[in-house]
């Protein structure tokens, strides 16, 4: 498997949770081994994906609370955001410059790839951090009114969300994206 096909399965299973009656078949530590394995074998490509693979690691440390069935406060949700926001940002950042490397004519119109990416990262965070912001004032002041505001901020995340994970699925057969040596452009 491609390190970008691992990352969009590692990437799944931390954004979706399999459950059932309670029980989640899949845990979350799992899917940010996959991102860590993934962004190790990307490593000499770009350096973002040095970050990615800590991001990822902190990512599962952190889950291992739904393991442990430690108390998820406001603070778990909000750190477990927080690394979700650096995934999506290393990962389109590293997948920026590899690309900015290339030929252009090597990988379906990578100039269109590359500001993709730079839209959906873009998108992760102000979606992410607005809405960390917002969901614990808004819901202090009314429940009510607080969801109003909030659930279109949830919506259009997950729609963020899922266009990385589809993206970073996409990518995953770009040669310049195979782990290995470092591109470097011809002279």
């Amino acid at each position: 498997m491609t390190p970008l096909g691992l990352m969009a399965w590692g990437i799944g299973i931390v954004i979706f949770d399999f459950r059932i009656d309670g029980f989640d078949y899949i845990v979350d530590v799992v899917g940010w081994a996959l991102c860590a394995v993934a962004a190790a074998r990307l490593g000499s490509a770009s350096r973002w994906f040095h970050l990615t693979m800590w991001t990822a690691m902190v990512g599962g440390i952190v889950s291992l609370s739904e393991i442990f069935d430690v108390d998820q406060s406001h603070w778990f949700v909000v750190s477990e955001s927080l690394t979700l926001v650096v995934l999506a940002w290393s990962v389109c950042t590293g997948i920026m410059e590899v690309l900015s490397r290339t030929p252009e004519s090597s990988f379906e119109l990578h100039p269109r790839r590359t500001e993709q990416a730079n839209r959906i990262r873009w998108t992760v965070a102000v979606t992410s951090v607005t809405l960390g912001i917002l969901a614990p004032l808004m819901t202090a002041i009314d429940a009510g009114s607080g969801a109003l505001i909030v659930l279109p901020l949830v919506v259009v995340g997950l729609i963020a969300y899922v266009w990385f994970l589809v993206f970073v699925a996409r990518m995953r057969h770009n040669p310049a994206l195979q782990g290995g040596t470092r591109t470097v452009p011809a002279a």
